[in-house]
């Protein structure tokens, strides 16, 4: 399975998809990432100049990449911050709200009790929430081509903060 799985990921994206002349599907959905990249990058630059601050976090910025007191707020959340620290990304997400402390920490108690056990592996769609993993069952060979062969992949993925290889991630604080 896992040779299929690296060959299809290969022809989708350094090749056609299915000899059909066209780009693959998989190369459809990069350019989609490369354009929520650029608007965040866009929204966050617009956080900072509208509050006159140079970027990364300073007084009154999170480490969330959140400016507090301007018009436009750009939080960055992780998704795996989400499914492994349900409660604590729950809580960055609910400070940022116009909520008296009582009704923050009731929806908070609320939304962990409801959702917070949705996030462990499952065996279906879940098979690991570990940074990588998905990365990690890949055949060496393939990662070094695409690492070659696929510079807008390994670009997009340096931007959010990924690596091909361990610890697949560089998160430094705020990503870029």
């Amino acid at each position: 399975l896992s040779a299929g799985v690296d060959a299809f990921l290969l022809s989708e994206l350094l090749g056609e998809a299915a000899g059909s002349g066209e780009p693959g599907g998989a190369l459809r959905l990069l350019a989609s990432y490369e354009g929520l990249t650029v608007l965040l990058r866009e929204a966050r630059a617009l956080t900072v100049c509208g509050t006159g601050r140079k970027t990364g976090p300073s007084r009154g910025q999170s480490e969330h990449g959140a400016t507090h007191g301007s018009s436009l707020e750009v939080l960055h959340s992780r998704y795996e911050t989400m499914v492994t620290d349900f409660g604590g990304w729950l809580a960055v997400l609910l400070a940022r709200l116009p909520l008296t402390d009582a009704a923050r920490s009731e929806l908070h108690s609320r939304l962990v009790a409801r959702d917070g056990g949705d996030f462990v592996p499952d065996g279906k769609h879940r098979h690991s929430l570990t940074v990588g993993s998905n990365l990690a069952r890949l055949q060496p060979v393939t990662v070094a081509a695409l690492q070659r062969g696929a510079p807008r992949l390994g670009a997009l993925m340096r931007s959010l903060g990924y690596l091909f290889t361990p610890p697949f991630v560089e998160w430094g604080g705020d990503v870029d």
